[in-house]
């Protein structure tokens, strides 16, 4: 019995099925994108070809719609150059583009630049009734990434704007991203300090970042030293740049102009009185610390070597005090009148004589010209200073008297770590707030 309805019940479902495996899905809608036309800008081909490829991979990724290769659309504009100049000029033809490719739509998309943005606009034609459906416009800035987000915003207007009106063929709803975005460009003078957002490190400038239209940001730059930091606080919105010139770290006259030098080297020439003999010399520096109306040096040497074949050579190490001026209001330039206490070994090789070597003590009063650069990262400086043996093995030598002008170059560290303290300090400050709040 069942076996006789089984054949009956499935001829009853065969129509339905035939109506359902035979089924097709609505065909997408032809689109034509023309080439983008640019007004009162200059582009390169590059660029307008990226622009071109770009607006048609996100025209391709709707729903209902397909996109004709571009390369069929550059042929159907040569074509059409040559044949309806008359028609169309210089200018875009969607028409006459769309009914040479059988497209439904043309979609034509136009950027006309000025001083300050560039104006993206999209023009979606309708080919069968000879008519504009909707249009959109979104304005931004001139740079590469800054158009195709102007081109994905006018894109997304569009579709809302078709959507709307129930036009056929109409893009099917775009999912938001969220709040509107807009482009910012981030610069400094000089470049390279980096760039923290609301507490948040983003990188180094120059860059460009995409931030939330309407929202107010904190802008820090923290530069490389010798530059101080940069703060303000800015609200997101187009056409935004931010530049900001950066300014030597201001610090205080006396803490430059007392800033300890930790190493000094100077070279240059001299005489040795006694003989005239002429000499180069080498000065050496170490641990110079700083008081306002005192600089004392911990390690102080020099050595001055004849190159005649009559060899003389007087190496002082001891230590030396001096006496600052500081010139002009800033601590920068200063004056030392300054003096050392040295041990010294002198001595003296002269062809067919005996050898001389002699333990001596010495005097080295000098005066010296300091010029702080950097905010004490840095010294630079002349000197002129005299070698005078004044007690020892003195028996036999005479007075070896040197006299020494030599350029010298000193290098502080204590700035990079009083930086870095007041840094850390400022941090600690922020998170007790922070956590007071």
């Amino acid at each position: 019995m069942s076996a006789t309805r089984a054949p009956a019940g499935l001829l009853l479902l065969l129509p339905l099925l035939l109506t359902v495996l035979g089924a097709r899905p609505a065909a997408a809608t032809a689109v034509a994108i023309e080439e983008i036309q640019l007004r009162s800008m200059a582009a390169t081909p590059e660029l307008r070809q990226m622009l071109g490829e770009f607006l048609s991979a996100r025209v391709a990724a709707l729903p209902g719609l397909r996109v004709i290769p571009r390369p069929e659309v550059r042929a159907a504009l040569e074509e059409l150059k040559r044949e309806a100049a008359a028609r169309c000029g210089e200018g875009s033809c969607p028409m006459e583009l769309g009914r040479e490719l059988a497209a439904s739509k043309v979609l034509a998309p136009e950027i006309v630049g000025s001083a300050h943005a560039c104006v993206v606009t999209l023009s979606f034609f309708d080919v069968k009734t000879a008519t504009v459906e909707a249009a959109s416009l979104a304005r931004g800035g001139c740079d590469d990434a800054a158009l195709a987000h102007s081109l994905s915003r006018a894109l997304e207007d569009l579709a809302g704007r078709l959507r709307r009106a129930g036009r056929t063929g109409a893009p099917a709803p775009v999912a938001r991203p969220g709040p509107r975005l807009v482009s910012i460009y981030f610069s400094s003078c000089p470049l390279a300090a980096e760039l923290v957002l609301d507490g948040e490190g983003q990188g180094e400038t120059p860059l460009r970042l995409d931030l939330v239209a309407g929202r107010t940001y904190r802008v820090q730059l923290k530069p490389r030293f010798p530059y101080g930091p940069y703060e303000t606080t800015i609200v997101a919105k187009d056409w935004l740049q931010v530049r900001a010139r950066l300014t030597l770290e201001a610090i205080d006259r006396w803490e430059r102009a007392t800033t300890p030098e930790w190493f000094s080297l100077g070279v240059g020439s001299g005489l040795f009185l006694e003989g005239k003999d002429p000499l180069f010399a080498f000065l050496v520096r170490f641990a110079t610390l700083k008081w306002r109306r005192f600089f004392w040096t911990a390690v102080d040497a020099s050595v001055g070597i004849t190159p005649k074949d009559a060899r003389q050579t007087l190496l002082s190490v001891g230590s030396r005090g001096a006496f600052p001026i500081h010139l002009g209001s800033s601590g920068t330039h200063q004056l030392l009148l300054g003096c050392g206490l040295h041990y010294s070994s002198y001595e003296r090789s002269v062809p067919s004589q005996p050898d001389i070597s002699r333990s001596l003590f010495s005097l080295s009063p000098g005066l010296e010209y300091t010029f702080v650069a950097s905010n004490g990262t840095a010294f630079i400086g002349a000197e002129a200073r005299a070698v005078l043996p004044v007690a020892g093995e003195l028996a036999g030598i005479g007075r070896p008297y040197q006299l020494i002008f030599a350029l010298r170059f000193g290098l502080s560290l204590s700035p990079v770590f009083r930086r870095a303290r007041r840094e850390a300090a400022g941090q600690s400050g922020s998170a007790t707030r922070g956590a007071r709040e």
